[in-house]
């Protein structure tokens, strides 16, 4: 098992006493295939990491459940809390089929702390607390005349419950 998939066991059974089962697969859609055998053989995974590549495939199939109603019992998975760009890999219409974990439709981000200073933003990104601070904080951050972008950022740093990346404190900038 992986670093971060142990750090990831271990956090849900601190926040929710349950144990994880982790079942592993080979690198190219190895954990695909496992999942397919488990959900052809009647015994599905409560719950299942895949690439964004495959979930489309698997709720068509019938593989993956809506996730809709779950979702519209707690807010902070809503659609709001998510880039638009990231709905066409974890929704159907409607329906919603995966949550985003990581990558860009994730909640943190890193910074260069001296193309934020120089913009006149916080060096640790602080004052971006929403989406319109996103949004705000990136304008400030690309320059560019008609087709031609000249410097772009578009990684701006946002808080999580999941703390700083190492080596990052008050004190001492990502």
């Amino acid at each position: 098992m992986t670093q971060g998939m142990d750090w990831t066991r271990a956090a849900f059974k601190d926040r929710t006493g349950a144990d994880v089962d982790y079942v592993d697969g080979r690198a190219g859609g190895g954990l695909n295939e496992k999942f397919l055998a488990m959900s052809g053989a009647g015994t599905p995974p409560d719950v299942s990491f895949m690439s964004v590549v495959i979930g489309r495939d698997d709720y068509d199939a019938g593989l993956l459940k809506n996730l809709s109603p779950y979702i519209a019992k707690t807010p902070d998975l809503g659609d709001k809390e998510f880039f638009d760009s990231s709905k066409k890999f974890r929704a159907k219409g409607n329906e919603t089929f995966g949550i985003p974990t990581m990558g860009p439709e994730s909640l943190g981000f890193i910074i260069n702390s001296g193309l934020f200073s120089a913009v006149g933003l916080d060096p640790q990104g602080k004052d971006i607390k929403t989406w319109d601070d996103f949004t705000k904080a990136a304008q400030k951050l690309t320059k560019g005349s008609g087709d031609a972008t000249s410097r772009s950022a578009s990684w701006p740093a946002i808080s999580t419950s999941a703390g700083s990346p190492p080596g990052c404190t008050a004190t001492t900038p990502c």
